[in-house]
């Protein structure tokens, strides 16, 4: 009866509170599935789907977006969750990065744990994992230092900078170690 109370206390008063911050944005009849947040106004906790989203706004808080093509150029101080056919990244994230799409490329560090799925994964020298690495892809291009444990199985892949923690790798055709890869 106590965890009860407490659950609906929680969801009555709770909730309500934390959703006020959030903002929730689709694109107009007219813009043909299209949506771009702009850096002229500051977001927190940001919620965005189109067919086609550009999302060049810091965000201080979380962001989720959803879309046939999801570009993020502002920094994202928590965490980013993106869902989609091709998605890009190339802001800072503050905290964790949630990744689920067809062609996925991180260019920015991510501060925490780094959890990828899609057809191709690309992780460009130009970032950093403060935290773990795991990734399920075909095709996986891992040019970015990884602080953390890294667990990855795909198809072809291609480790080419530093593992601090341990690595765990299952493929099923081709693994290569690049010049650069150090692996502890």
């Amino acid at each position: 009866i106590v965890y009860a109370f407490l659950l609906a206390f929680v969801l009555v008063f709770a909730m309500p509170v934390s959703t006020q911050a959030a903002q929730f944005m689709s694109p107009s009849k007219e813009d043909n599935g299209a949506i771009t947040v702009s850096n002229s106004v500051p977001h927190k906790n940001l919620y965005v789907a189109g067919g086609s989203v550009v999302v060049d706004s810091p965000v201080s808080g979380d962001l989720v977006s959803a879309g046939g093509s999801v570009t993020v150029n502002g920094d994202v101080e928590q965490d980013l969750w993106l869902a989609g056919g091709t998605l890009t990244v190339n802001g800072k994230v503050g905290g964790d990065l949630r990744m689920a799409g067809g062609t996925l490329t991180i260019k920015n560090p991510v501060a925490g744990d780094l959890l990828v799925g899609g057809g191709t994964v690309t992780i460009d020298s130009t970032s950093s994992i403060g935290g773990d690495l795991t990734v399920g892809s075909g095709t996986l291009v891992l040019n970015a230092p990884v602080s953390g444990d890294v667990r990855i199985g795909g198809g072809s892949i291609t480790i080419n900078s530093k593992i601090s923690g341990t690595l765990w790798v299952g493929s099923d055709t081709n693994l290569v170690f690049g010049e650069k890869a150090d692996v502890a």
